[in-house]
């Protein structure tokens, strides 16, 4: 490349000195010879018995190699040359202390996108290179449970493994002292799965013994095939990093290769696109409330139909992002309580502008995360909220999945528990996807039990899930709950619901989800056909 030859050729100064690499051992070589136009260069030894030529685009290769590099100047005395030799030692150690990790001794996170920077000048941006990010696991328990010496310990001997079984051309690096990250030169995606998969059966479930504690060490290798001239040093670590994260999630000892097209890469990178963006969605107008109506099929005809409220989210340009997607990366970070916060102060302004239009209605229901439960600040912000005095608290329903209120059985118990002075109510959605035990069922004093869509959308076609909706409308009646039927998508589906029994039904046959605000305009029609309906029954 000819800029880079030009720029190579400016820093060659006839009479300098340089230390070659040869053999192991420093050779100092005076530079003797620049063609001109700059093409090549020869250098000599003091005593003027070897000449060694070089092409700039070998000088180049040797100085990235570390091969070769500006040396002292042994036409200056001693002395003041021993002077400049001190000044350079220091410099030299200097730089080596913020480019290394003081623990393992290999390059930090600046070494080695300076390595990445050097493979991506312009006279190799042709070659493709493999980067990875290796993450190991039980770190944080080793230096809870052993001390931090035991945790460097551990990192040493696990860099020098890797090392030692991944070839001396590698170059590695400690990114924090569960992660290090490795280029392979000169490498395709191809040659470096090889040798990462080889890496990954030789390592994995690495043995560490701390006196009387013994651990099994299990890792996640992302790889990403780094091509100069197509994205920077930055993006190839943040792609293998990506994978590296998406191996994680489908276990220990796995790899992930960073391929664009991969369904897990592209779900996970959603993921952390989100996640950066959480603070601009509450704070924005991103977020707003959709909601969808859950109607009374019972016997009881003075039975009001209410409304569950949905998440409904927007990006910057007005597309729709799934709830699905925004809401893992919301409970990631643990910050699903001031989602959850959001979402109350959202319904309760609404009851409190629309009065007359909550009154006419069975209530809402709001879902909350099961971190929420255990949360100081959530039940210390409905303590605040307005469910005394005039405020309807009993048509306020807090809805929590079966599983979650099984991992927070405690939580959902005194959760459950306080909102009950308000007068609030609870419900247990997803019921049956967590086989929930009697006593345990008992023992939460929930209001309502929403039985599993899966369940319910196949019951005509499935005569297993026929019986298991049965029988937990059994359950919940003889507990004195009532019961929804969620995914209810046909009318055939709804008559068998009310001839089992089912309190009410919610699904695209009864109602789709439409914006909170557009409640006001519908929500007459919608409650007046449900009683028609009832009335034919």
């Amino acid at each position: 490349d000819a800029p880079a030859h030009r720029q190579l050729a400016d820093r060659l100064r006839v009479g300098d000195w340089w230390d070659f690499s040869i053999d192991g051992s420093r050779v100092p070589m005076q530079l003797i010879w620049v063609s001109q136009p700059p093409f090549g260069c020869a250098f000599a030894n003091r005593s003027a018995t070897n000449k060694t030529d070089l092409t700039l685009v070998e000088l180049s290769r040797q100085i990235h190699g570390e091969l070769a590099k500006p040396g002292k100047d042994l036409d200056i005395p001693l002395i003041e040359r021993s002077e400049h030799a001190l000044f350079d030692e220091s410099y030299q150690r200097l730089v080596h202390q913020v480019m290394h990790d003081p623990v393992t001794g290999l390059l930090n996170r600046k070494g080695f996108m300076q390595r990445l920077g050097q493979i991506a000048m312009p006279d190799q941006q042709d070659r493709a290179h493999a980067v990875g990010i290796i993450e190991f696991d039980q770190f944080r328990m080793i230096n809870n449970t052993c001390g931090v010496e035991a945790a460097e310990a551990l990192a040493r001997s696990l860099a020098n493994e890797v090392r030692a079984r991944i070839g001396p051309d590698t170059v590695l690096a400690t990114f924090h002292e569960d992660t290090l990250a490795l280029l392979l030169p000169n490498c395709s995606r191809t040659e470096g799965c090889q040798k990462v998969d080889g890496l990954l059966d030789k390592m994995k479930d690495y043995p560490f013994q701390h006196e009387q504690h013994s651990y099994s060490i299990g890792f996640n290798i992302g790889i990403n095939e780094f091509a100069p001239a197509s994205f920077s040093a930055v993006e190839a670590i943040r792609r293998a990093d990506s994978a590296c994260i998406t191996a994680k999630s489908m276990g220990r000892n796995r790899m992930q290769i960073y391929e664009q097209a991969s369904p897990a890469l592209q779900a996970q990178e959603s993921l952390m696109d989100l996640a950066g963006r959480i603070d601009s969605f509450l704070k924005g107008s991103g977020l707003y409330l959709r909601c969808q109506q859950v109607m009374p099929i019972g016997a009881v005809a003075s039975r009001l139909p209410y409304y569950e409220i949905l998440l409904g989210i927007k990006d910057e340009n007005g597309q729709e992002i799934k709830p699905m997607h925004f809401i893992p990366a919301v409970e990631r970070l643990q910050r699903s309580h001031e989602l959850d916060i959001w979402m109350m102060g959202k319904v309760f302004e609404w009851i409190g502008a629309n009065p007359s239009s909550f009154a006419s209605m069975g209530g809402f229901s709001i879902n909350l995360s099961a971190t929420s439960l255990g949360i100081p600040e959530v039940m210390c912000y409905l303590r605040k909220a307005p469910l005394d005095n005039d405020f309807p608290a009993s048509k306020i329903i807090f809805e929590i999945t079966e599983t979650a209120a099984i991992e927070s059985y405690g939580a959902a118990q005194d959760f459950i528990r306080e909102i009950s002075r308000h007068g609030c109510k609870f419900s247990l959605d997803d019921f049956g996807s967590g086989f929930t035990s009697y006593s345990h069922l008992k023992n939460l004093r929930t209001d309502t039990l929403k039985i599993d869509g899966s369940f319910v959308k196949d019951m005509l076609k499935n005569p297993g899930d026929y019986a298991m909706v049965k029988s937990m409308n059994d359950i919940a009646h003889s507990l004195g709950l009532l019961t929804v039927a969620e995914y209810v998508e046909s009318p055939q589906i709804l008559e068998a619901l009310r001839e089992i029994g089912i309190d009410y039904a919610q699904g695209y046959a009864i109602h789709k989800p439409c914006r909170i605000e557009d409640l006001v305009l519908e929500e007459t029609t919608l409650a007046g056909s449900g009683a028609r309906k009832n009335a034919a029954h």
